[in-house]
């Protein structure tokens, strides 16, 4: 059913069904005004509008909610990447300071043979 609701909300925001929903209330005003019997208080245009706009609602709803289902596993996915990224940058950051202070001791090292002193 979401999938129907996907493609009715795809359907729904665009020019093709906007110029049909113009051209039909266009269309129907022109039959009111040509036979004054016709849907004299627009009562039924109105109920006509008033249904597509409750069943859009509900599926815009169906749209969202998948649309927040994958927001949450994206957001899952996202952390888990940057918990890694972060144990990563951590060791290496920690590998780095292990090599500069063998490298700092060598050159310590170094520096105190060649100390005349």
């Amino acid at each position: 059913m979401a999938d129907v609701a996907s493609i009715y909300s795809k359907f729904r925001g665009s020019r093709t069904f906007l110029v049909g929903l113009v051209t039909f209330v266009a269309a129907w005003l022109t039959i009111h005004f040509i036979h004054h019997q016709f849907d004299p208080d627009f009562g039924e245009l109105n109920t006509l509008l008033s249904m597509e706009a409750s069943i859009s609602l509900a599926f815009f709803t169906m749209v969202a909610d998948k649309q927040a289902q994958r927001d949450a596993e994206q957001a899952a996915v996202n952390e888990q990447v940057l918990k890694q990224t972060h144990a990563i940058g951590t060791a290496t950051l920690a590998a780095v300071e292990a090599v500069r202070d063998v490298v700092q001791a060598l050159y310590d090292g170094k520096e105190q043979q060649h100390d005349p002193r």
